[in-house]
């Protein structure tokens, strides 16, 4: 993994314990300030490991994370162990549940087993060092899609929600307004956060009632002692699933949950996602999502569309990083390649100059640089983005261009700023994949900071005012991280 000028590990850590030791009056605004320090630090309780701690074993950075796996023979799973249902240890003393079975079906498709798996312990903060490292390959067990973890590990595609939500006997409310006055039991602090702000909003008072753990929380409301217990989402609906005296009266808070990877691995993180692409298509995602909720998997889970190469022999063997920001900041230039017309994305008009939906939201990215730069756009005339991108031409590419599984091996996207619908007619109507923006591959460093100035945009309305001016209606939701 590399090192960040902006968001860096090693910086990142050193910046969040001064600020601790400073009494975290100020955040820098390197950090976005959006950086919830006691989340970030927090060791979450977990039972004791199953196994012991890998000893890790220096790799060099320029070896990809696919020839690891394929010199070891094994897929190395970083899992949490307190997770439920998606990692949990059992009555047995067993580790089960939905990601361990995803990871063991990876394991068959990728190398002929599900035996052809380990799992080492993490938690939160553990994770992401352990990814950089590489003493583990993936990490699971419910990571949020999230603004912070985003700015030290990459993320695969979406393919669970989690958040907070309340808990009751079927039938004992209609909504949260009902629990006015009655009693609420929490067990993790962050849903005291959410119970705050519903309470608020609703302009409402409830008795908030602090359980040791869950399993104490939903026997008090089994037994007529709690009307609710607020929660973790997708635990509250596991429990639901598994008695139908049980219901979800409403969620508080929805964020994604994706598969956590190391940086700077384009072609890895390509792999996972088709992968699970192609579990979500060929019906063995939605066995796993029923044996686990009881349910159809959720509409959040969209798998990318189109065939890949699925055999792990074809991944390359090392990766070649790029320093785009670096570069973009020195010469305070962000030189943006156009290699087709392809209105209303991007295009040229009778003036030679660009216009179109990603030509001005690339230049209000441009604008939230730390070091605003200024926008030059090229016409490729034809010529490809791939080889652009890799001679160093340009910095990113704009033109409509489809997140599928052969332009994914070409180079990287931006999370989708365009999603399909049967909503849009024209020259719309014609897309049946997602849009992003493109940059080179193995530069985490650059797509996370035009991801996360895509969140503030979105969070600002500014992408949707730039969609009803281009694309003439408000475009379908694009999914909000975590803080």
């Amino acid at each position: 993994m590399k090192k960040k000028s902006i968001f860096g590990l090693t910086h990142w850590v050193s910046i969040c314990l001064s600020v601790i030791l400073a009494g975290c009056n100020s955040i820098p605004a390197s950090i976005r300030n959006q950086l919830d320090v006691g989340k970030l630090l927090r060791t979450d309780p977990t039972p004791a490991a199953i196994r012991a701690a890998v000893i890790p074993t220096a790799v060099p950075s320029e070896i990809s994370t696919a020839e690891v796996v394929r010199r070891r023979g094994k897929l190395r799973v970083g899992m949490r162990y307190d997770a439920p249902p998606l990692s949990f240890v059992n009555d047995k003393g067993d580790l089960e549940g939905l990601d361990l079975d995803i990871a063991r079906e990876f394991a068959t498709r990728w190398l002929g087993g599900p035996d052809k798996v380990e799992f080492i312990q993490v938690t939160f903060s553990s994770a992401p060092q352990k990814l950089a490292t590489r003493e583990i390959d993936i990490a699971m067990g419910g990571f949020l899609h999230s603004k912070t973890t985003e700015e030290i590990a990459d993320f695969g595609i979406t393919y669970l929600e989690d958040g907070e939500a309340l808990l009751i006997k079927a039938n004992t409310a209609k909504e949260p307004r009902d629990l006015a006055r009655k009693s609420v039991g929490w067990v993790d602090l962050d849903t005291t956060y959410a119970l705050r702000d519903l309470q608020n909003g609703l302009a409402v008072t409830m008795t908030l009632q602090s359980m040791g753990s869950y399993s104490k929380a939903f026997q008090e409301l089994r037994a007529g002692r709690l009307n609710a217990v607020a929660g973790n989402w997708r635990r509250l609906r596991y429990e639901a699933s598994r008695d139908p005296q049980l219901a979800v009266l409403s969620v508080l808070s929805r964020y994604p949950v994706g598969v956590l990877l190391a940086e700077n691995d384009s072609a890895w993180q390509g792999f996972v996602n088709f992968t699970l692409s192609k579990m979500m298509t060929d019906g063995s995602f939605a066995t796993l999502h029923r044996k686990w909720f009881g349910t159809a998997p959720p509409a959040v889970a969209r798998p990318l569309q189109g065939e890949a190469d699925l055999q792990l022999a074809a991944l390359p063997a090392n990766v070649n990083l790029k320093r785009t920001l670096d570069q973009v900041k020195n010469n305070k230039l962000l030189r943006v390649g156009i290699s087709t017309q392809n209105l209303p994305f991007a295009s040229w008009d009778f003036k030679n100059d660009a216009l179109g939906y990603e030509v001005e939201m690339v230049v209000e990215l441009a604008r939230r640089l730390p070091d605003p730069a200024r926008v030059e756009f090229i016409d490729l005339k034809g010529n490809s983005l791939t080889d652009a991108l890799k001679s160093g031409q340009i910095d990113m590419g704009v033109g409509g261009v489809s997140i599928s599984p052969a332009n994914e091996r070409l180079f990287d996207f931006s999370y989708p700023i365009f999603q399909p619908s049967s909503i849009y007619t024209g020259p719309l109507a014609r897309f049946t994949s997602p849009v992003g923006l493109v940059f080179a591959e193995n530069d985490s460093e650059w797509r996370d900071l035009m991801n996360l100035n895509l969140q503030d945009m979105q969070a600002d309305s500014s992408l949707t005012k730039l969609a009803q001016k281009w694309l003439k209606v408000p475009p379908p939701p694009i999914e909000i991280w975590a803080p």
